[in-house]
């Protein structure tokens, strides 16, 4: 599985490589390219030469994708978690979606909910249209 994994990671270049890393870090569960490549590559040599790879292509970019970080609570999401209180509704925060979707960019949600929330939480990033939640 460790050789497998080391192809794959050495097959991709590019822009390519940037969208496994985004595949592969929206899975959750704590599985992102981090546990693959910390985890999962047990080989101190195939995870030299991994991260020899990542580096040399983040080199040659080009283009740097934009990633940006958001929290969800009263950011993304009012809800009953924080302290949305009586004077904003509970639902979407009008707007917020649509300027991630504008923007093109990767999101990644920070949130101080707890771990044990992480299932529910993932559900409504789902319901109100965000597929790929990191």
């Amino acid at each position: 599985w460790e050789d497998f994994l080391c192809k794959v990671f050495l097959h991709f270049r590019g822009s390519k490589l940037i969208e496994l890393k985004r595949l592969i870090d929206a899975a959750g569960g704590g599985r992102d390219l981090r546990h693959c490549v910390y985890s999962v590559i047990t080989s101190e040599v195939r995870r030299a030469a991994v991260l020899k790879h990542f580096s040399e292509e983040a080199e040659k970019l080009q283009d740097f994708p934009l990633h940006i970080l958001s929290d969800i609570d009263q950011t993304v999401f009012i809800g009953t978690f924080g302290a949305g209180g009586p004077k904003f509704p509970v639902g979407p925060v009008p707007g917020a979606l649509p300027l991630f979707r504008a923007l093109g960019a990767r999101v990644t949600f920070l949130s101080a909910r707890p771990p044990i929330w992480e299932g529910q939480t993932r559900r409504l990033l789902d319901d109100i249209g965000i597929a790929e939640a990191e």
